[in-house]
């Protein structure tokens, strides 16, 4: 993938029946969404939401089968909320997502 002084400095590696990536260097922004990029291309995983918009989204399964979404807005910024999300449920407040997310704002929906 990526060589620092002819060593890698991002490795890939199969193990069972996954893989796994070291990041043996301090990448900027464009190069992590570079290399998510292609780990999401390589793995077949579908991207949280398609859109540019600098927050952090997780997404987890409860035991019973529903999705949660943590969204973090971990900036000083405001930052928009991704339009896939719009009528989402946030269960912090009971209310409609808001669609832009505050400094440092949190929010965990649900359908």
């Amino acid at each position: 993938m990526a060589s620092y002084a002819e060593t890698p400095a991002i490795t890939q590696n199969e193990y069972g029946k996954g893989n796994a990536w070291y990041v043996g260097t301090r990448l900027d922004h464009a190069g992590l969404s570079h290399l998510f990029d292609q780990i999401l291309e390589i793995t077949h995983i579908e991207s949280l939401a398609n859109e540019n918009n600098e927050l952090e989204i997780t997404k987890r399964i409860t035991e019973d089968g529903k999705e949660l979404y943590f969204i973090l807005n971990m900036s000083n910024d405001k930052r928009k909320l991704p339009d896939k999300f719009s009528a989402y449920q946030d269960l912090l407040t009971g209310k409609i997502a808001s669609q832009t997310l505050k400094a440092w704002d949190v929010e965990i929906l649900n359908k």
